[in-house]
């Protein structure tokens, strides 16, 4: 069958599916004409993928997992252990693995079982979060994750934030494949940490609670103490990274920045706060934004 075929039956992206292809995952028969050709055997694998990722396996843990069928209990005994330290985010998932584990379900009917409940997730808090790495997985959507990802935990509810997301998601996987710089990448895999992106979203929502004259206060007095506080060698790192960061969203991915920008205000009521705040505080503030 043929790629948009596969994107029909797996609800996955052109770019999710030509990643898992490049890392070995599946194997698509190359015809004469070099069309791909995907069986229904690779349609059930990549099923199985999609399923592996949401339950938050990385690329090469799924790629340990399913080139033996006797690492496949070890493999999920382990990293049942990992998620237990994130419970509260993550329990569905522990909930399908435990399953899994213990016999109660095949791999089959945990994809199933996952597929059904995905239908009641995305009325909650963080979905949008997962579900857009679990859409664009490898360097490309790690960055999209590390820059937006913490304007995606509200629940969507709305119909026209709905609306936004699909067509957000269909904008992006319609883009040129992109090439992430090496450096850019190492930068977005350390701040996804799921920690340190529930610590930035809280810290956001406090911040633009406030109003105007009280955030910027706030913000002022942050700066500096960083400014005071901070070794000259952090310093350089970290502005090194924020002009590889804005280097690469005003070219290579100018397009991806472009359509978070014109639908992330309808999907996000804290990127809209953050929006105005930010760029009057920018405005108002050239003294220490020169710094930087």
């Amino acid at each position: 069958m043929t790629i948009a075929k596969v994107i029909e039956r797996t609800g996955l992206t052109k770019k999710g599916v030509r990643y898992y292809e490049s890392a070995g995952l599946i194997e698509p028969e190359i015809q004469a004409n070099g069309y791909r050709e995907y069986s229904h055997e690779i349609v059930k694998q990549l099923m199985l993928i999609k399923t592996l990722r949401a339950l938050y396996f990385s690329v090469n843990e799924i790629h340990d997992c399913l080139k033996d069928e006797k690492l496949l209990l070890s493999c999920f005994s382990k990293k049942s252990e990992q998620l237990m330290d994130d419970r509260e985010h993550i329990s569905e998932a522990i909930k399908l693995i435990n399953e899994f584990v213990s016999g109660e379900h095949t791999l089959e009917e945990i994809t199933r079982l996952y597929s059904e409940a995905d239908q009641f997730r995305q009325n909650r808090p963080r979905y949008l979060r997962h579900r857009l790495l679990q859409l664009f997985p490898g360097p490309f959507g790690e960055v999209l994750l590390a820059v937006y990802g913490k304007f995606l935990d509200d629940p969507v509810t709305a119909p026209e934030q709905k609306e936004a997301w699909e067509a957000l998601i269909s904008e992006l996987d319609e883009l040129d494949p992109v090439t992430v710089p090496e450096k850019l990448a190492d930068w977005a895999e350390k701040h996804n940490d799921q920690e340190l992106i529930r610590e930035n979203y809280t810290r956001m929502r406090e911040e633009y609670a406030q109003d105007y004259d009280a955030f910027a206060s706030a913000k002022r007095k942050a700066v500096q103490e960083y400014l005071e506080n901070t070794g000259k060698d952090e310093i350089a790192g970290s502005l090194q990274s924020a002009r590889d960061l804005s280097n690469f969203l005003s070219k290579e991915g100018k397009a991806a920045a472009q359509a978070f920008g014109k639908y992330l205000p309808i999907i996000s009521s804290q990127f809209r706060k953050f929006a105005v705040m930010q760029s009057r505080f920018l405005n108002n503030n050239p003294d220490l934004t020169s710094q930087f």
